[in-house]
């Protein structure tokens, strides 16, 4: 990533862990809250994560009229929240399924890059739903399927 890119980054975080985080409340909740008012004005259930989604894209048609960088910055945001969410529905459905949530980890993101650098993003893929499938039947045993 360029510094341009990890600059943006760190700023998404730095505000909706710290500045926005102090003048609205953590963010996880605030989505929460959101969604549920979306949910009564739009008559139909509304999740945290489609709130997510759906300010990405308001983010990405203000970006496509004008080139501002608030926009990226809250696309960055927005998509952090969404990984935090999902990732944590992720652990909490692991955790009551009686195994271990999966980990994200810089370690493994940095193998994927480098993966995909090397073979492209086709074979990259290709190659990690391989080894993915070689694991299941480890995975099912264990699991005392």
């Amino acid at each position: 990533m360029s510094e341009v890119d990890d600059c943006i980054l760190m700023e998404a975080s730095k505000l909706i862990d710290g500045d926005r985080r102090d003048d609205y409340g953590p963010i996880e909740e605030s989505s929460k809250k959101i969604a549920a008012m979306w949910s009564i004005i739009l008559d139909h259930e509304v999740t945290p994560e489609e709130v997510c989604l759906c300010m990405i894209g308001f983010k990405m048609v203000r970006e496509m009229h004008k080139h501002k960088r608030d926009n990226r910055v809250d696309i960055g945001g927005y998509a952090k929240l969404l990984d935090r969410i999902v990732t944590s529905k992720e652990a909490a459905a692991a955790k009551e399924a009686g195994r271990e949530p999966i980990k994200q980890t810089a370690e493994n993101n940095q193998y994927i890059a480098e993966l995909v650098k090397k073979l492209g993003k086709e074979k990259a893929e290709k190659y990690l739903a391989d080894e993915i499938e070689k694991l299941k039947p480890e995975h099912d045993y264990q699991m005392g399927r």
